[in-house]
């Protein structure tokens, strides 16, 4: 199969656009981000350059957003679900180790944070660079960042492809969601687990045989998965409901207390 955009372009970078390091795509798809680096007589000033797809000439509107300096050297950019771009810049200081990496023992503000473009679809510096803002908890980052999957792409509507699956091909072995279900009798709690969910908002309640609602509880979804205990300790033995529902889907199942 050959594909062939219609509306391509292509465009030319002269020797002063040498040097790019990664980029993304702001949400609307009318900014790109990436970096410049090891620009200058010593090759220590980096910069973040965006473009914008609005503009009748592309390369001319390259606004440098950021320079970084010697000794942090950016990294990679991501789009983030909320909309956010976030970034890695690498601070190349000496500290003794002889591999790639950081020591253990090296921590620092450039690597203990990531940087935030929040809101990347607006136009020169109202795009809010915000240099090491979002603290990695005590973890630190390096160049990369994850590549992490778009698990909630929908199918490639009226097309015979599924963006999720095989390209052209059914899914041979689908699996059928299951709410499972585990009562402890020494702990009195019951254990509930669920995986392949599509929505990122759940709410999970417990009925008693008579329908009426002894628990409800509300949480987002851990990727695709959900999980919850609760005790059972002040509730009469009997058969019980269990109802998780997300935006999207609804899983019932049913436990015994004894």
């Amino acid at each position: 199969m050959q594909w062939d955009f219609s509306n391509r372009q292509i465009y030319s970078t002269s020797s002063s656009y040498l040097g790019f390091w990664d980029f993304e795509v702001s949400p609307d798809e009318s900014k790109i981000y990436t970096y410049l680096i090891y620009q200058g007589a010593a090759g220590d000033s980096n910069y973040l350059i965006q473009f914008d797809f609005n503009n009748s000439n592309f390369l001319l509107s390259a606004d440098t957003i950021h320079i970084f300096s010697d000794p942090d050297t950016p990294g990679s950019l991501k789009l983030a679900p909320d909309g956010k771009i976030y970034s890695s810049v690498f601070s190349n200081v000496p500290d003794g180790c002889t591999d790639y990496l950081y020591c253990a023992s090296t921590i620092n503000n450039t690597n203990s944070n990531l940087t935030v473009i929040n809101y990347p679809d607006s136009l020169g510096a109202s795009c809010d660079l915000q240099v090491s803002s979002f603290y990695l908890g005590g973890h630190k980052a390096y160049v990369g960042l994850p590549n992490n999957y778009n698990y909630e792409l929908d199918t490639l509507h009226g097309s015979p492809c599924d963006t999720l699956t095989a390209v052209g091909l059914i899914d041979l072995f689908p699996k059928n969601k299951e709410l499972k279900l585990y009562y402890d009798k020494t702990w009195q709690t019951v254990f509930v687990n669920a995986e392949e969910l599509q929505g990122r908002n759940a709410t999970l309640e417990f009925y008693n045989i008579n329908g009426q609602l002894m628990e409800s509880i509300s949480s987002e979804t851990d990727g695709s998965y959900f999980s919850n205990s609760s005790l059972f300790s002040s509730q009469a033995d009997g058969v019980y409901i269990v109802r998780l529902s997300t935006e999207k889907e609804v899983l019932t199942g049913r436990f015994v207390k004894w």
